[in-house]
C-alpha cells in the first residue's frame, strides 16, 4: 500500500505541477485513514479498518473546489475465521471552503484554520474472503458526505487536523447490499 501511494504520487507530481501554473491554485493532500464499517451487515458485524488516501483539489475560488480523492483501507483476522477485506474507493465531487475573500491581484495562501465540507460520489472495489463474491473481489458504488478542519502551517503547506465522513458503499454482502462506513483521516496539504 505504501509503495503504490508513493508511486501515485511521483507519477502524478508534474501533472499537479503543471496545472497549477496553468490553471490556478491545486492542493495535493495524502495521510492517514481509520474505517470503521458494518461489513457485513448482519446484526452489527462491525470491525475497524486502518489505511491512507490521496487527494487533489483544484480551488476553482476561494471557498469552492473540485476534489479527486483515492482511499484504501486493509483489515485481516476480523472474525473467527480470520477472514480479511481490503476496501479501496475512488471519488469525486464539490468541496466548499469557509476561507476568506481575497483582494484584488491577492495571492491565495494557506491561513490559519479552514473549515471545509464536501460531497464525493464515486466507485468502490473491495477485495479479500469478505468482498461478497467466491471470486474474492467486487465492485459498487459509492458516496461520502462529510467535511474537516485544515491548519495552514505555512504559504504551501498545512496539516488535515481531521476530516470526517460517512462513507456509503453498495457492494454485494449477501445480506442488502448496502455498508455503512465512517472514516476519520489526518495528514499533509501541499499548495501549489
Amino acid at each position: 500500500m505504501k509503495k503504490l501511494c508513493a508511486c501515485l504520487l511521483l507519477l502524478l507530481w508534474p501533472a499537479v505541477a503543471a496545472v497549477a501554473q496553468q490553471y490556478g491554485p491545486v492542493e495535493v493532500a495524502f495521510g492517514y485513514t481509520f474505517m470503521h464499517t458494518n461489513a457485513p451487515p448482519s446484526g452489527c458485524g462491525c470491525f475497524s479498518m486502518n489505511g491512507g488516501f490521496g487527494s487533489v483539489a483544484w480551488q476553482l475560488k476561494p471557498t469552492f473546489a473540485l476534489v479527486g480523492e483515492i482511499g484504501a483501507t486493509h483489515a485481516s483476522d476480523i472474525n473467527p475465521a480470520k477472514n480479511d477485506l481490503t476496501l479501496t474507493t475512488f471519488l469525486f465531487g464539490p468541496r466548499f471552503s469557509a476561507r476568506r475573500k481575497l483582494s484584488a491581484g491577492e495571492v491565495p495562501r494557506l491561513h490559519g484554520l479552514t473549515p471545509y465540507a464536501q460531497l464525493l460520489f464515486g466507485g468502490a472495489h473491495a477485495s479479500g474472503a469478505l468482498s461478497g463474491t467466491t471470486s474474492g473481489s467486487s465492485n459498487g458504488f459509492a458516496f461520502a458526505a462529510g467535511g474537516g478542519v485544515d491548519l495552514g502551517l505555512s504559504h504551501k503547506l498545512a496539516w488535515r487536523v481531521f476530516q470526517t465522513e460517512y462513507l456509503l458503499t453498495r457492494i454485494p454482502n449477501g445480506v442488502n447490499d448496502h455498508e455503512n462506513n465512517f472514516r476519520l483521516s489526518s495528514g499533509l496539504l501541499i499548495h501549489f
